[in-house]
């Protein structure tokens, strides 16, 4: 959690769903992903959540529509139209070999957060010899913020859902 101004408060939850499968498996741990992020938002927190949803932000596509019913009714909405890119199409996964690629990695914010958002950008370098390349964000809080000492950790089999100050 971050304190911001030490007015606002922050939970900054970082976020990793499985890859998609049509098995039953799947469902009950992306229903725990869910429940994992409904158990972190509170009304009292502002919320950024960022992280590999290993799906696109497309209400016809099942599997985000279903975040999407849980995160619209907290008023938490993507920011994929915040990023720039040397690409109409941007993308955050590219797996040459393969020859596929798509834009998996996402960040939410509360409503209230938007307006602190100044620019994101797909982070292009070299240097990352992945196949997923990072979101960056950047944000006008202010200049006064501190970072609350309560880190929590659940780690299960599947995914990590973190939740921590950047």
């Amino acid at each position: 959690m971050l304190k911001l101004n030490f007015s606002r408060k922050l939970n900054v939850v970082s976020v990793y769903f499985p890859c998609s499968a049509k098995s039953c498996d799947y469902k009950v741990v992306l229903f725990e992903c869910s429940s994992d992020i409904e158990h972190n938002v509170t009304k009292s927190y502002e919320m950024i959540i960022a992280g590999n949803t290993n799906f696109e932000c497309d209400l016809r596509n099942d599997k985000y529509s279903e975040l999407y019913s849980l995160l619209s009714f907290y008023k938490i909405n993507h920011c994929d139209d915040f990023i720039t890119s040397n690409n109409r199409n941007p993308v955050t996964y590219v797996n040459d070999a393969l020859g596929h690629c798509s834009f998996i990695n996402h960040m939410f914010v509360s409503d209230s957060v938007r307006q602190d958002i100044m620019l994101g950008m797909i982070f292009e370098s070299g240097a990352n010899v992945s196949d997923y390349m990072p979101l960056v964000y950047f944000f006008q809080f202010g200049s006064n913020f501190y970072m609350s000492k309560h880190i929590s950790t659940r780690v299960t089999d599947f995914y990590l859902l973190r939740a921590n100050a950047i």
